[in-house]
Protein backbone atom coordinates (compact mmCIF):
# COMPACT_ATOMS: atom_id res chain seq x y z
CA UNK A 1 0.00 0.00 0.00
CA UNK A 2 1.09 3.53 -0.78
CA UNK A 3 0.14 7.31 0.69
CA UNK A 4 -2.16 9.33 -1.39
CA UNK A 5 -1.55 12.75 -1.23
CA UNK A 6 -3.67 15.41 -2.65
CA UNK A 7 -4.68 19.37 -1.81
CA UNK A 8 -7.61 20.72 -1.42
CA UNK A 9 -8.41 24.14 -2.17
CA UNK A 10 -11.00 26.71 -0.48
CA UNK A 11 -12.09 29.36 1.82
CA UNK A 12 -13.03 29.75 5.25
CA UNK A 13 -14.48 28.16 6.65
CA UNK A 14 -13.06 24.53 6.59
CA UNK A 15 -14.75 21.39 6.91
CA UNK A 16 -13.24 19.86 10.06
CA UNK A 17 -14.82 16.53 9.60
CA UNK A 18 -13.66 16.03 6.15
CA UNK A 19 -9.95 14.95 6.66
CA UNK A 20 -11.72 11.97 8.83
CA UNK A 21 -14.12 11.58 6.06
CA UNK A 22 -11.63 11.02 3.55
CA UNK A 23 -9.12 9.03 6.26
CA UNK A 24 -6.98 11.96 5.56
CA UNK A 25 -4.45 14.11 7.80
CA UNK A 26 -2.51 17.13 7.35
CA UNK A 27 0.67 16.25 4.98
CA UNK A 28 2.70 19.01 7.21
CA UNK A 29 2.32 21.04 10.59
CA UNK A 30 1.73 23.98 8.42
CA UNK A 31 -0.77 22.50 7.14
CA UNK A 32 -2.45 21.52 10.42
CA UNK A 33 -1.97 24.76 11.22
CA UNK A 34 -4.05 26.19 8.49
CA UNK A 35 -6.69 23.86 8.84
CA UNK A 36 -6.97 24.90 12.38
CA UNK A 37 -7.22 28.20 11.54
CA UNK A 38 -9.85 27.91 9.04
CA UNK A 39 -12.21 25.64 11.26
CA UNK A 40 -12.48 28.24 13.76
CA UNK A 41 -15.72 29.73 14.14
CA UNK A 42 -15.20 33.51 13.02
CA UNK A 43 -12.20 35.04 11.35
CA UNK A 44 -10.33 37.69 12.70
CA UNK A 45 -10.42 40.12 9.43
CA UNK A 46 -12.60 40.54 6.33
CA UNK A 47 -9.32 38.97 4.61
CA UNK A 48 -9.53 35.97 5.86
CA UNK A 49 -12.87 35.78 3.82
CA UNK A 50 -11.43 36.15 0.59
CA UNK A 51 -8.20 34.52 0.72
CA UNK A 52 -8.18 31.02 -1.17
CA UNK A 53 -6.20 28.79 1.11
CA UNK A 54 -4.46 25.53 -0.27
CA UNK A 55 -4.39 22.64 2.21
CA UNK A 56 -2.22 19.35 1.19
CA UNK A 57 -3.55 16.28 2.86
CA UNK A 58 -2.34 12.96 2.71
CA UNK A 59 -4.12 9.60 2.50
CA UNK A 60 -1.51 6.68 4.85
CA UNK A 61 -1.80 3.24 2.92
CA UNK A 62 -4.70 3.80 1.49
CA UNK A 63 -4.60 1.20 -1.56
CA UNK A 64 -7.34 2.82 -4.77
CA UNK A 65 -8.91 4.94 -2.32
CA UNK A 66 -9.57 8.61 -3.43
CA UNK A 67 -10.81 11.95 -1.80
CA UNK A 68 -14.72 12.24 -1.76
CA UNK A 69 -14.26 15.58 -4.17
CA UNK A 70 -18.54 16.09 -4.65
CA UNK A 71 -18.57 16.14 -0.88
CA UNK A 72 -15.61 18.54 -0.67
CA UNK A 73 -17.68 20.29 -3.37
CA UNK A 74 -20.82 20.73 -1.05
CA UNK A 75 -18.66 22.60 1.22
CA UNK A 76 -17.02 24.99 -1.52
CA UNK A 77 -14.06 23.42 -1.10
CA UNK A 78 -11.64 21.88 -4.09
CA UNK A 79 -9.66 19.07 -4.81
CA UNK A 80 -7.66 20.13 -8.44
CA UNK A 81 -6.19 16.96 -8.96
CA UNK A 82 -8.87 14.93 -8.90
CA UNK A 83 -8.89 14.28 -13.02
CA UNK A 84 -11.36 11.53 -13.02
CA UNK A 85 -13.64 13.23 -11.09
CA UNK A 86 -13.35 16.05 -13.29
CA UNK A 87 -13.88 14.23 -16.53
CA UNK A 88 -17.27 12.81 -15.35
CA UNK A 89 -18.57 15.77 -14.26
CA UNK A 90 -17.77 17.20 -17.62
CA UNK A 91 -19.09 14.07 -19.21
CA UNK A 92 -22.62 14.75 -17.21
CA UNK A 93 -22.66 18.13 -17.87
CA UNK A 94 -22.34 17.59 -21.55
CA UNK A 95 -24.91 14.60 -21.24
CA UNK A 96 -27.61 16.98 -20.12
CA UNK A 97 -26.97 19.49 -22.34
CA UNK A 98 -27.49 16.81 -24.97
CA UNK A 99 -30.71 15.76 -23.56
CA UNK A 100 -31.68 19.30 -22.88
CA UNK A 101 -31.62 20.13 -26.70
CA UNK A 102 -33.04 16.73 -28.05
CA UNK A 103 -36.36 17.68 -25.59
CA UNK A 104 -36.09 21.06 -26.87
CA UNK A 105 -35.97 19.81 -31.01
CA UNK A 106 -38.64 17.45 -29.93
CA UNK A 107 -41.05 19.89 -28.79
CA UNK A 108 -40.78 22.04 -31.95
CA UNK A 109 -42.26 18.90 -33.91
CA UNK A 110 -45.78 18.68 -35.03
CA UNK A 111 -47.68 15.47 -33.38
CA UNK A 112 -47.65 14.12 -36.83
CA UNK A 113 -43.64 14.34 -37.44
CA UNK A 114 -42.89 12.38 -33.63
CA UNK A 115 -45.53 9.69 -34.96
CA UNK A 116 -43.35 9.74 -37.97
CA UNK A 117 -40.07 9.09 -35.74
CA UNK A 118 -42.10 6.94 -33.12
CA UNK A 119 -43.02 4.72 -36.68
CA UNK A 120 -39.39 4.17 -37.44
CA UNK A 121 -38.27 3.28 -33.92
CA UNK A 122 -37.37 6.90 -32.16
CA UNK A 123 -38.39 6.50 -28.75
CA UNK A 124 -38.27 9.56 -26.74
CA UNK A 125 -36.57 10.11 -23.56
CA UNK A 126 -38.31 10.60 -20.44
CA UNK A 127 -40.28 14.01 -20.58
Amino acid sequence: MTDHHYTVVGRWPFPPEMPGHDRSEPATPEDAEKIRLLSRPHVSNRAELDEEVSINLVMRDCGRWRPNTARWESFDWKVPGDKLYAAMKADRAEHAKRVADLKSGLAKLSPDELEALEYHGFQRPGM
